[in-house]
């Protein structure tokens, strides 16, 4: 809903969904960190609009950014309604879309575990996003489908374009 309605607000623009900035990694030199926040910054400001997951990327968007921009605030989490007991016996099948490179890094495997362990629940996992050069943990998360028997409730769309991310996003019931 809030990526719909900023495209409504800005019709015909670009808007960028920002997780988090590299910049931040305390482990990276001054000189590192500068660099990669000012091509954070360049690319932030290509942007008509983004959303970002906390408060503090909001600021540091707006303290280090030269242009304004529409930034919308969406914490991740689940509305309280649905942890509602008598409400989760009845739930229809949700849709739960996760955009990622399928890399070890991203921790698919380890959502495949979790889910495997809510079967008593309707739900249906997409994941879009591409094997990032690593085909081995690719063929290791197809290998957990297949042996999790979770092959009906987990898609892996491959890459998508951006109108294609958008439908998926704006069907999900959980991102």
């Amino acid at each position: 809903p809030v990526l719909g309605n900023l495209r409504r607000i800005l019709p015909g623009t670009t808007i960028g969904m920002i997780h988090y900035l590299p910049s931040d990694d305390p482990f990276l030199s001054p000189l590192q960190r500068r660099y990669l926040r000012s091509r954070e910054i360049a690319v932030i400001e290509s942007l008509s609009g983004c959303i970002v997951p906390s408060d503090y990327i909001a600021r540091v968007i707006r303290r280090d950014s030269r242009k304004s921009l529409a930034i919308e605030v969406v914490r991740p989490g689940v509305d309280i309604k649905f942890l509602n007991y008598r409400y989760r016996r009845s739930w229809p099948i949700r849709r739960i879309v996760t955009v990622s490179a399928i890399s070890p890094a991203k921790g698919i495997t380890i959502g495949l575990s979790a889910l495997r362990r809510l079967r008593s629940y309707s739900f249906h996992w997409t994941i879009v996003g591409g094997a990032a050069c690593d085909d081995r943990y690719r063929r290791t998360v197809d290998d957990r489908i297949r042996r999790y028997r979770m092959s009906n409730r987990v898609t892996l769309t491959g890459r998508l374009d951006a109108d294609g991310v958008f439908r998926e996003l704006c069907n999900a019931d959980l991102y």
